[in-house]
């Protein structure tokens, strides 16, 4: 990413959670289902926008969970976030960067907390490095998220349009799990426990890198709204526990906030949920599930707009994979490898076998006439 007025790059190269080989083809796999070609966002505007020292906030607080390398490497990492984020927000003036709330849910324009786009942006960078970060994010930012940079109310550019998707997450539960609804109706609960979980697609909440970028392969390869139904999935599941809490807001707001810490610790506890949200989506489709919405999701939303233009190069089979239910991140990665190796196979031997035809017509030519 050649970003005109911004910093120079940091020398050095951090040893960070992404950095395997295993990681350079889930890049690469990304990348595709992603739409992302090479070459596309290497030119940008400049990093000059409204909400560039509430960035640089946010980013000095970054990079604390899946980086692995010296204070020095985190600083240089932390310049290539800003400039990442600067870039895409400089790029398109339309979006408003964007944070979840406090606990609390202050409406002051003051109010900010460390979980955000940023957190997104975290992931898109360790797996990718910063040329190939920003491309996959910008799409990120106009397609699959594009709804909490929709500035609705004066105050915070966040709260108004996020509430919206927040307020679908009670239908699902109710269809999932009535019972579990009925108790949380009755504590008083609202579903902003959820906030930061569909604002960073749950990079916020879980500190396995593992756990994280086998959310962003479903995430990327589903309907936009699949993060939302996992959410209902995850709190679906804890439903016995959940019961056992005491019917008041603090206990149930408490116990909820911090269900991806006790369900998305292990790598077959995160298919089993992928799996149960796909299952979930098939119920109750997402047509469905925004009729329910009475007017509130705005004409323009991603979740009107799926599937995006460029998903149709991507070869269904894969996406098929990545949502389907267990399957491991290695057995998935493998398979999609396997299917890459063997196309390209396939139309070397094909190139062969009329390589060889041809010679061999030229052959027969020669010695029939001599």
């Amino acid at each position: 990413m050649r970003t005109r007025g911004a910093g120079n790059r940091a020398d050095g190269k951090a040893n960070t959670a992404a950095s395997s080989s295993s990681s350079a083809k889930r890049a690469k796999l990304v990348a595709a289902l992603n739409g992302h070609q090479q070459g596309e966002g290497e030119e940008t505007v400049g990093d000059e926008h409204r909400e560039k020292e509430q960035v640089q906030r946010d980013v000095e607080r970054s990079l604390n969970s899946f980086f692995r390398g010296s204070e020095a490497q985190r600083e240089a990492k932390r310049q290539e976030l800003a400039r990442v984020i600067n870039a895409i927000l400089a790029t398109h003036p339309d979006l408003y960067y964007y944070q979840a709330p406090t606990p609390a849910l202050s409406l002051s324009p003051d109010s900010h907390s460390s979980d955000g786009f940023h957190d997104v942006a975290t992931v898109f960078l360790l797996l990718a490095g910063e040329d190939r970060a920003y491309a996959m994010l910008e799409r990120v930012a106009l397609n699959h998220l594009r709804y909490p940079f929709r500035r609705v109310c004066p105050m915070n550019a966040t709260l108004e349009s996020t509430t919206q998707l927040l307020s679908l997450l009670p239908h699902l539960i109710s269809f999932a799990q009535p019972g579990l609804h009925a108790f949380l109706l009755q504590s008083g609960v609202e579903p902003y426990y959820a906030i930061s979980w569909v604002l960073t697609w749950f990079a916020h909440d879980v500190d396995q890198w593992s756990t994280v970028t086998r959310l962003y392969d479903a995430f990327l390869a589903a309907h936009p709204m699949l993060c939302l139904y996992l959410a209902a999935a995850l709190v679906a599941r804890s439903y016995p526990d959940i019961l056992h809490q005491e019917c008041e807001y603090p206990a149930v707001h408490s116990y909820l906030s911090h269900l991806p810490e006790r369900y998305l610790a292990q790598p077959q506890d995160v298919e089993e949920l992928i799996g149960s949200a796909v299952d979930l989506m098939r119920r109750l489709p997402p047509s469905a599930l925004l009729a329910r919405a009475q007017g509130s999701i705005p004409p323009n939303s991603p979740f009107l707009a799926y599937p995006f233009p460029w998903m149709k190069n991507t070869t269904p089979q894969w996406r098929r994979l990545l949502i389907g239910r267990s399957r491991s991140a290695a057995l998935v990665l493998g398979r999609l490898l396997a299917a890459e190796v063997g196309e390209a196979l396939y139309k070397y031997t094909a190139l062969l076998v009329l390589s060889l035809f041809t010679l061999l017509t030229l052959y027969v030519f020669h010695t029939s006439f001599s």
